[in-house]
């Protein structure tokens, strides 16, 4: 049995690892699933992410390289928007209603902070969608 791999299924392999190590930052992943909701400036990333902008900034500039996500200029901000469908698929089908989902995590978590400054106490679980797939 050949276990090689053509030069263009091999091409198209490391392509693949290249996008998922891309994808693997929770960062990253967090505002591609974000802009699958629509375009986003900076600041509403950084808002919705509960994210320092620099640090969002800094993340948006690896995923325009590698071509996930255009930009568009208005003024002085700068709109990010998914580039590439694939990747869009992707992230709908690994987090179903993801941007939805931070969308209302974001929300919670804001009350949650207000509720902290307030004196109560907050008491946050953190649930993975990935929980129980590894044996």
């Amino acid at each position: 049995m050949n276990t090689q791999i053509s030069s263009d299924a091999d091409s198209e392999v490391l392509d693949a690892a290249r996008l998922f190590k891309l994808l693997g930052d929770p960062t990253r992943l967090g505002i591609v699933s974000a802009l699958c909701g629509g375009e986003r400036s900076v600041n509403h990333l950084s808002a919705q992410l509960g994210a320092q902008p620099a640090a969002v900034s800094q993340h948006l500039a690896k995923l325009h390289l590698a071509r996930i996500v255009t930009r568009r200029r208005e003024g002085t901000f700068v709109y990010y928007a998914i580039d590439d469908d694939r990747v869009s698929r992707l992230v709908h089908e690994v987090l179903p209603g993801a941007e939805t989902t931070l969308t209302s995590r974001t929300s919670r978590l804001s009350h949650d902070t207000t509720s902290a400054r307030a004196g109560h106490h907050v008491v946050a679980v953190v649930t993975s969608p990935m929980d129980g797939w590894i044996d």
